[in-house]
């Protein structure tokens, strides 16, 4: 049996040799910061909502 660090390496090493692991990095940055602008984005519409339509959104998001 092999120490989870030790296949981890293994498998990453094997990887690397088939896929663009730099380009993965990447896209996982990119995908991180569009990720964090839609969370953004989400909280930016529900407060103009809370703001224009205080009545409606009473208890639609709780």
């Amino acid at each position: 049996a092999l120490h989870p660090e030790q296949l981890k390496k293994i498998v990453s090493d094997a990887l690397s040799n088939i896929y663009d692991t730099e380009e993965m990095r990447e896209q996982k940055e990119i995908e991180k910061i569009e990720r964090n602008m839609l969370i953004d984005m989400r909280q930016k519409a529900i407060d103009h909502l809370e703001d224009e339509f205080p009545e409606y959104m009473e208890g639609v998001l709780a």
